[in-house]
């Protein structure tokens, strides 16, 4: 898996559509998973899931 740091994960989020999951991705703190709850205008709501690898 390719490491991403946060402006990639903004540009994830961008592009996902609303209740729709990210595939996982590495950062320097794990792994993650994002799903774009809603958004309206400017506004984007998500939930995040990171699974720490030490």
């Amino acid at each position: 898996m390719k490491k991403e740091n946060s402006n990639n994960r903004k540009e994830a989020v961008l592009k996902l559509a609303p209740n729709e999951l990210s595939k996982p991705f590495r950062s320097d703190y794990g792994y993650h998973i994002v799903q774009l709850v809603s958004k309206k205008d400017n506004v984007f709501v998500t939930r995040h899931i990171l699974l720490r690898t030490d």
